[in-house]
């Protein structure tokens, strides 16, 4: 559930053109496109207190495991104590080859018991020196190649393949062929008997290799989804803000502007006209409850998604048949802005419409802050067919210096907010010296899908 249209993420980049100074500027407009996890997550709360996180606290990292399935408790169980399956290992290495001795008939050599006994030995190392312990296992089957060595190999191998890459997993299995075939050799030589030794080519210790290679291909999915995973709910942390950055930009921007119009009017004219100052009084009050207002309700939607936020923008009146209201605002703080409206402007789409009024509001904004000496400001409205147009001009001085304009976060808000709907935005100035500020946006038509479902 989103509050951007679809297509405007799938646009890619929409040229827009900004024009100051005469000079035209051609900017390349990347339509923020956000991850699915956005739409549905909450704030990172801490433990003890319950409360959001601060932005510059890092989100605690998800894991893809808490996704899957859970496994039986058994493996449950085992899972959280690796030594208990170590000694499993070992025991289901050695204890056959016990066995075997024992029911071998005859005095069996001392070596061979020594080869059981460093097979087993050597097991324990298994998770930390993988590599080593292979091999390791493979020399041991040399002191009396006759035992048999494959279910230790097995583990050996698994470990290896498991746990190092491709390449290392068949240098160390090649170390360990090798270590056999010399042992078998030496062997041969010195009883005369031939022996064929347990070795990683053994079909036993090759599936074993196969599971090991599968269970690390399996660990790197998983590591890649969980990376992805974080690196999506970051995105949208990042999003969030800038969300939350531009909603307090414009309640800020635009309220405190009108109040020090308003405060600037009230002293002008204390003493020569006392009521007008208080008439202006009274609106810089109105404001300023207006303002706070506005800011509890971007706070409070901080956990809110977008459709959301937009529903309760559209219910506190941010919305076209407002812009009246907003115009009088305006008019009060001093600021000659005449609305026009021609056609049908009012869409059937809350966000559009939300859209619409902050673009209005940025715009009458920057003309009551850098219009000078204006004495008119026309805001202008029209629709036709699917396109929807907006046009605020004026005929002040302004400012002409790049210091004097601004953080022209305002411009780039606005021009955020036309891209949604595939619009476009031409600022600058006019021939006669003022400022005009042309945004078209395309109106979705009727059953065309605009918002993620």
């Amino acid at each position: 559930m989103g509050s951007r249209p679809a297509r405007a993420r799938e646009l890619g980049a929409s040229r827009q053109r900004c024009v100051r100074g005469g000079s035209p500027l051609t900017i390349m407009v990347l339509p923020a496109a956000r991850s699915g996890l956005h739409e549905t997550m909450e704030p990172t709360r801490t433990r003890e207190t319950g409360r959001p996180m601060p932005e510059d606290t890092p989100a605690p990292r998800v894991n893809a495991d808490e996704f899957a399935l859970r496994p039986w408790p058994p493996f449950r169980w085992l899972k959280r104590h690796p030594k208990v399956i170590d000694i499993l290992i070992i025991v289901l290495a050695v204890a056959p080859q016990i066995v075997a001795l024992i029911y071998a008939g005859g005095a069996q050599p001392w070596t061979a018991y020594a080869t059981v006994g460093l097979t087993g030995l050597a097991l324990i190392w298994r998770r930390s020196h993988p590599a080593a312990v292979l091999v390791a296992i493979s020399l041991a089957g040399t002191i009396h190649p006759a035992t048999n060595q494959t279910i230790a190999l097995a583990f050996a191998v698994y470990t290896v393949a498991s746990r190092l890459s491709f390449g290392r997993t068949a240098a160390v299995a090649g170390a360990s062929l090798a270590v056999s075939a010399a042992g078998a050799f030496i062997w041969q030589l010195m009883t005369q008997e031939p022996v064929i030794p347990s070795s990683v080519i053994d079909p036993f210790v090759l599936l074993a290799l196969a599971i090991g290679i599968a269970v690390r291909g399996r660990r790197a999915q998983r590591e890649a989804v969980t990376e992805l995973i974080n690196q999506r709910i970051e995105n949208a942390r990042t999003l969030e803000r800038t969300r939350i950055a531009a909603e307090m930009h414009d309640v800020v921007a635009h309220s405190l502007s009108v109040m020090i119009a308003l405060a600037n009017g009230a002293a002008t004219a204390w003493q020569k006209h006392p009521e007008r100052s208080a008439d202006a009084l009274d609106h810089l009050s109105a404001v300023g409850r207006g303002a706070l207002t506005d800011m509890q309700r971007v706070l409070h939607l901080l956990r809110d998604s977008d459709a959301d936020l937009d529903a309760a923008l559209h219910e506190s009146g941010h919305n076209l048949p407002d812009l009246e209201n907003l115009v009088e605002v305006f008019q009060a703080a001093g600021l000659p802005v005449v609305l026009t409206r021609t056609g049908s402007v009012i869409t059937d789409d809350p966000a559009l419409n939300t859209t619409v009024y902050r673009i209005a509001q940025e715009s009458l904004t920057n003309a009551l802050r850098y219009a000078t000496g204006a004495t008119r400001v026309q805001l202008s409205i029209s629709r036709h067919e699917n396109t929807l147009h907006l046009h605020v001009t004026d005929d002040g001085n302004g400012a002409t210096t790049g210091d004097q304009l601004g953080s022209k976060k305002g411009l780039i808000g606005i021009r955020e907010r036309a891209a949604a709907y595939d619009g476009e935005l031409v600022a600058g100035r006019t021939v006669t010296g003022g400022w005009q500020t042309i945004v078209t946006l395309r109106v979705p038509q009727t059953g065309e899908v605009t918002h993620d479902e």
